[in-house]
């Protein structure tokens, strides 16, 4: 089984916006000095009024159920 994470959004929006996904190894690695290995990452600040739809999927050969996702909200 190969591991998927797909994540879609859409959204309309009056104001300020910032969108930002990161994809991390969630086990330290030692050549990193004890910081987690990055693979992708997207950062987005919109001002104005808009619609967004970003639509993110990532594929890796992990086992099915070893990806999650976290969602961290911006304040």
């Amino acid at each position: 089984c190969t591991g998927v994470l797909e994540a879609n959004l859409n959204s309309n929006v009056i104001g300020v916006a910032h969108i930002g996904w990161l994809s991390r190894d969630p086990e330290p690695n030692r050549l990193l000095k004890g910081r987690h290995a990055e693979y992708g990452r997207s950062v987005e600040d919109l001002t104005g009024v808009f619609a967004i739809q970003k639509f993110i999927q990532l594929w890796g050969n992990s086992t099915c159920g070893a990806i999650s996702v976290d969602w961290l909200p911006c304040i």
